[in-house]
């Protein structure tokens, strides 16, 4: 039940519920930019899981200390260097 779900958390992570599922959402984009590098930031949100690109630009940034369009590019600099 929820209440359980949020004791566990409690106990083992520092995050909330809400910070700790937007990690793994974060991580899905990143990987979702490295594999598909012809779709858009905005369709990347929508399929880790993020149904505002508001929530998903600043969830990303919080996470990673940049903006998605600058890991994107950052990331194509690196695969092509």
């Amino acid at each position: 039940n929820k209440t359980y779900i949020y004791q566990c958390m409690k106990q083992y992570t520092p995050d909330n519920f809400n910070t700790f599922i937007n990690k793994y959402r974060v991580e899905k984009a990143k990987k979702l930019i490295l594999e598909k590098t012809d779709y858009d930031i905005k369709s990347i949100g929508e399929l880790s899981g993020f149904n505002s690109s508001t929530t998903f630009f600043r969830s990303f940034k919080d996470i990673t200390g940049l903006n998605p369009s600058t890991f994107k590019s950052l990331s194509n600099k690196k695969l092509n260097s």
